[in-house]
């Protein structure tokens, strides 16, 4: 079970079928978060252990990148962030049929501090702070769509 937080530029459409997969789902908008910064975003679904799936490229990955890099050059540690699920736009669901295919109910995927990128045509890349994008695998089969 994958416990995610749906940002408010996510379709509530998706909050169903992720439940009926097993996920434990909470969106920006049930929490009373939607007109909230993108930084709060991170720093709720944080303190909540749960990963952000959001159609916000730019922001986030500038996030994730200073969450990694900004500590360490002060020698301070944060918590890792429950891990971020970026998503090109598509049919609803297509894309929940695509997170359910990530998220594996036995939970063996881990998200701490991790920033994934489904692009429509080409699957799931990971970030790689200072480096970009590399094709993300670990164990899964993810054809072109």
């Amino acid at each position: 079970m994958a416990r995610l937080y749906l940002d408010h530029n996510v379709s509530r459409k998706l909050v169903e079928p992720l439940r009926f997969a097993g996920h434990d789902v909470a969106t920006a908008r049930d929490l009373g978060l939607a007109a909230a910064g993108d930084e709060r975003q991170l720093l709720q679904a944080t303190k909540e252990a749960r990963a952000v799936v959001t159609h916000n490229r730019a922001d986030f990955t500038l996030l994730h990148d200073a969450w990694l890099t900004w500590p360490a050059a002060f020698g301070l540690q944060l918590p890792p962030h429950g891990g971020v699920l970026q998503l090109d736009h598509e049919a609803d669901e297509t894309l929940s049929q695509v997170l359910i295919e990530l998220l594996p109910s036995d939970g063996r995927l881990e998200l701490g501090n991790q920033l994934l990128w489904w692009r429509r045509r080409l699957g799931w890349y990971q970030r790689v702070v200072g480096a970009g994008w590399d094709a993300f695998t670990q164990g899964f089969n993810h054809p072109a769509r």
